[in-house]
């Protein structure tokens, strides 16, 4: 494995796809194990590649916020474009989403361990963002009871958009208003990226974004220097 590492990167592959895809192969031989057709993952003890500042992940400036929810306005995707914008959440709690998940009353969502890569529950608030919760309101009703889905022209039901379909519509979209580097997980980063330099604190970051490690949030922690020079003018002394 560690061979075939240094052969990824030496054909140019870069240290942030290379991690991703140790962390594919880590989550299928521990599969294997569950399924007890190993004893143990060869991959237990390979430490991930460190990531240099210039691999830290990508979001869109506010200018390109505005084209992307323009490119998706009439494709039947702006509403769940929207969502993943506002809420920060990965590409198939979404599309997983009930109705039985959105608690208006309380102004909260539910994201279910089951549906994310973290198997933790943990809840997106509806108190702070108006415009998602009047989205919400105003959104047509499944008979499947899933918050997103299509509908055909005649408003009748479609079946459940495919993870991997939505993914790849959202990047094709993308890559056609200029930005072929972005996917749906630009989203997400996006989200974080304006909380962090919002100085949101990064523990309560970390329970939005549904990470189980702090340290998988703290890659945000780089953003807008200029706000952690604002804080030194804080000090009492």
């Amino acid at each position: 494995m560690e061979n075939y590492r240094k052969h990824r990167l030496d054909i140019g592959i870069s240290p942030s796809i290379v991690n991703l895809e140790f962390r594919y192969l880590k989550v299928a031989f521990n599969t294997a194990i569950r399924w007890e057709l190993i004893a143990k993952n060869p991959l237990e003890n390979i430490n991930y590649i460190k990531v240099s500042q210039s691999e830290q992940p990508k979001y869109l400036e506010l200018e390109e916020i505005t084209t992307v929810k323009n490119a998706f306005k009439n494709t039947g995707f702006a509403q769940i474009v929207e969502f993943y914008l506002s809420t920060g959440s990965r590409l198939g709690e979404a599309l997983t989403l009930t109705w039985n998940d959105v608690d208006f009353k309380n102004n909260r969502i539910l994201i279910r361990g089951i549906n994310s890569k973290g198997k933790r529950n943990r809840f997106i608030p509806l108190k702070y963002s108006p415009g998602l919760k009047d989205m919400l309101k105003a959104m047509k009703k499944r008979e499947d009871g899933k918050v997103f889905g299509p509908f055909d022209k005649k408003g009748k039901e479609q079946p459940q958009w495919r993870e991997w379909w939505t993914g790849r519509f959202i990047s094709k979209t993308l890559t056609k208003i200029g930005l072929p580097w972005a996917t749906c997980h630009t989203f997400r980063h996006t989200f974080a990226s304006y909380l962090s330099m919002a100085q949101i604190p990064i523990f309560t970051l970390q329970k939005l974004l549904g990470h189980a490690q702090i340290e998988t949030t703290m890659i945000y922690s780089h953003l807008a220097p200029e706000h952690k020079d604002e804080m030194m003018g804080k000090l009492p002394y």
